[in-house]
């Protein structure tokens, strides 16, 4: 049974084209896709999207 959205890890991982960045953006598929956690986008972090920022700013383990 997976948490309400808002108590969800978040997860930040890295999509590019190392052969690790694909194993780490595989799992964090599966975990959200199990429901265990969330994916979100540090980029987009990095960038100052407003939404985003709320997000990694929720207090989320």
């Amino acid at each position: 049974m997976s948490a309400p959205p808002s108590r969800l890890p978040l997860i930040y991982s890295c999509s590019g084209c190392s052969s690790a960045a694909q194993l780490t953006n595989a799992l964090a598929l599966q975990l959200t896709r199990e429901g265990l956690g969330e994916m979100s986008c540090i980029a987009g972090v990095g960038g100052g999207v407003p939404a985003l920022l709320r997000l990694a700013r929720a207090g989320r383990p």
